[in-house]
């Protein structure tokens, strides 16, 4: 049913479908329970007093300020949809596309900063599962690399950089200017099995016999230098390593001697060179 001239509400049903064509005026009817001459009055005068400007009226409506404000709840963006910052394209996006999330920079630098407004003592920690450091970079420290959350394995340090444990290369390696670390096993005698991770040269000063006929936890390719102070006469070597041209016999006098031993996977490989004098 359409309407197209003056008449009263009044006279349709109440279930009536009416088709209201150009501006009516409607009187002494309402529309689902309500007045619509009393709410248009409302909303004329909510239109007019509105002032979308001020923070306090668009903030009591549940909403932001183009200029800024501050959330109490969380901001829920679908699959795919991106935090867009830097202006038309976005030059950096931060979404999530179902499977995976990115950050994507698209112009300049990328930053990934900590304590900006002082000195807070807070490192940045990359974990690739909750509680297990891949990464740590330390505020006026080093930067470590870790393995399934255990210890440092490489870190750089004031001197350079640091390995705990092996390093496995694969490849040529030209080292320039390399210093060796001597490790001291200290005043002993009877039965040593260096470690080879104290370092590829050791020392020992005697005060009995020697035997060494093995390296402790030995990998193939590790060998050891060791250097002998007798510090004493008539010392001697019990080995079950191979030694070149058969040799083993230490120095009978206080003097120095040396060692070198090769570990191959099978056997250990000895040369013994006496009377450093």
């Amino acid at each position: 049913m359409s309407y197209l001239g003056p008449k009263a509400l009044g006279d349709f049903a109440d279930s009536s479908i009416v088709t209201l064509t150009g501006t009516q005026a409607l009187t002494n009817k309402t529309v689902n329970g309500r007045d619509p001459t009393t709410d248009g009055a409302k909303l004329d005068g909510i239109e007019a007093s509105a002032d979308v400007t001020d923070a306090t009226n668009v903030a009591a409506a549940g909403a932001l300020m183009t200029t800024g404000g501050s959330m109490t709840g969380d901001i829920d963006l679908g699959q795919n949809n991106k935090a867009l910052f830097g202006g038309t394209g976005g030059d950096l996006e931060i979404y999530h596309d179902g499977t995976n999330a990115y950050i994507d920079n698209n112009d300049g630098q990328l930053y990934i900063r900590n304590n900006v407004d002082g000195d807070d003592g807070g490192d940045i920690r990359i974990q690739a599962k909750a509680g297990e450091d891949g990464i740590i970079v330390q505020d006026d420290g080093n930067v470590a690399l870790y393995y399934d959350g255990g210890g440092p394995k490489l870190y750089t340090q004031i001197t350079g950089a640091g390995i705990t444990g092996f390093l496995d290369v694969s490849g040529h390696v030209e080292a320039i200017g390399v210093e060796e670390t001597v490790y001291d096993l200290g005043t002993t005698g009877g039965t040593i099995t260096p470690n080879f991770t104290n370092g590829a040269i050791q020392k020992i000063t005697l005060n009995n016999n020697l035997t060494f006929s093995a390296f402790t936890s030995p990998v193939a390719g590790q060998s050891i230098t060791l250097i002998i102070d007798t510090n004493g006469t008539g010392r001697t070597l019990t080995s079950t390593m191979l030694f070149a041209g058969g040799n083993k016999t230490m120095s009978t006098t206080d003097t120095t001697d040396v060692m070198t031993v090769l570990y191959d996977g099978a056997n250990y490989l000895a040369n013994y060179v006496t009377d450093f004098s």
